[in-house]
């Protein structure tokens, strides 16, 4: 009887459809309409606010060697001194809030928009470090005949970067399926960040030589000497409140239809700055939004 039941079932599903081919199209309304696929219309222009969790991070190993090269300068320590990297790399975590305004044009399932994003947020990363090395006859250095000269150079420094405003600047590509949206972007971004930088260095000067005396039974005997000098050290330090950084953004993001009007957004985004007093700066955000089409 299973056996039965299963084949009649199973001989009803697929008569339905051939049913179904032969019923007249009635029109009116209590009719079937042919009709072209329909897609939710996200044409027109929208805004929405956001929040999110940043995290990534800075490269400031580079940070204080324009400092250094400043506090040598015209001197032989110079060259080989300012390219110590003394920092290191750092990472951050930060939440993010702000807002978004944009504009979809919308042919068939295509979705092409632009869209400007500003995120506030407190993205902060530091680092301090120092060194201490002994250059002998350094490049440049013009010792006597007969003597060695020996730089013993500590350096220090510190930095700091704070990224407190990001927008960017989104050519959107997006795919309609019903009242869901993925979207891919990229384009440009623009942020503005406290810098704080210092570096310092101290040292001595070591002048190693022979000199000849007269040792026992008259003899010439060369005797080693050394002078020790101080070197004038040297210290410098910046802060700087709201430096413009600029780089590129790219990411990808899905929209959700509640409503012809209303709409949910879940987004993940990279935005990667360029060098800004020697640190560039990396973010990787993911956020969640609610916006508003007309």
């Amino acid at each position: 009887m299973r056996s039965v039941g299963l084949c009649a079932i199973a001989l009803v599903a697929l008569s339905v459809p051939s049913v179904a081919a032969d019923m007249p199209i009635l029109r009116g309304s209590q009719g079937v309409f042919p009709s072209e696929p329909v897609y939710f219309r996200w044409q027109g222009v929208y805004v929405g606010g956001q929040a999110g969790y940043a995290s990534g991070s800075a490269d400031l190993s580079r940070a204080a060697q324009p400092q250094l090269q400043y506090l040598l300068r015209e001197s032989v320590l110079a060259g080989p001194v300012s390219g110590w990297e003394l920092l290191d790399k750092g990472s951050a975590t930060a939440i993010t809030y702000g807002g978004f305004v944009g504009y979809n044009f919308q042919w068939d399932d295509a979705v092409l928009g632009v869209e400007a994003n500003y995120n506030r947020t407190s993205f902060k990363v530091s680092s301090a470090g120092s060194l201490a090395r002994s250059l002998t006859n350094p490049s440049g250095s013009t010792p006597p005949s007969g003597h060695t000269y020996t730089y013993n150079v500590t350096t220090q420094a510190a930095a700091s970067i704070n990224v407190t405003d990001v927008a960017t600047f989104r050519a959107r590509g997006g795919w309609a399926a019903g009242p869901y949206m993925p979207y891919a972007f990229v384009g440009a971004a623009v942020g503005r960040a406290d810098v704080s930088r210092s570096a310092s260095f101290w040292g001595t000067l070591d002048d190693d030589y022979f000199v000849t005396i007269i040792g026992p039974g008259g003899l010439p005997i060369l005797d080693p000497r050394r002078d020790t000098y101080s070197l004038v050290p040297g210290q410098q330090g910046e802060n700087k409140s709201g430096v413009f950084i600029y780089g590129w953004t790219a990411g990808l993001g899905l929209d959700v239809a509640l409503t012809e009007n209303i709409f949910l957004r879940g987004e993940w985004e990279w935005v990667q700055f360029g060098s800004v007093e020697g640190i560039s700066v990396s973010i990787s955000s993911i956020r969640g939004a609610v916006g508003a089409k007309f």
